[in-house]
């Protein structure tokens, strides 16, 4: 069983890596409905790049299974919590750039 997201992106959160609160991450208020518009998208931009600096971009790449990343073949376990949330960070900012803004609530 498992948490999930909803709304303007969709997803679920990876059990025993990445809690309900991943999305504070990128800047917008703690809470359980998120909402993100375009003035989120520096802060999104920073976070992600901080990120890959963190987990290399090509293993960010090489290791993607799949819109929830539901594996982490070859990652180190200390890279699997910034590895779910830079999935999430990306679902975040392609929809902002897409519809100006991005909705979704967490299950807690």
């Amino acid at each position: 069983m498992g948490r999930y997201y909803t709304g303007d992106i969709e997803g679920k959160f990876v059990f025993g890596v990445q809690n309900s609160f991943a999305a504070d991450r990128f800047g917008a208020e703690p809470r359980v409905l998120y909402q993100f518009d375009d003035s989120h998208i520096p802060e999104l931009e920073k976070e992600l790049a901080a990120i890959e600096e963190s987990v290399s971009i090509d293993n960010l790449k090489e290791y993607h299974n799949g819109p929830d990343c539901d594996t982490f073949n070859g990652l180190e376990e200390e890279d699997y919590s910034d590895y779910a949330d830079y999935i999430l960070g990306t679902k975040i900012l392609d929809c902002v750039k897409l519809n100006g803004e991005c909705m979704f609530e967490a299950e807690m």
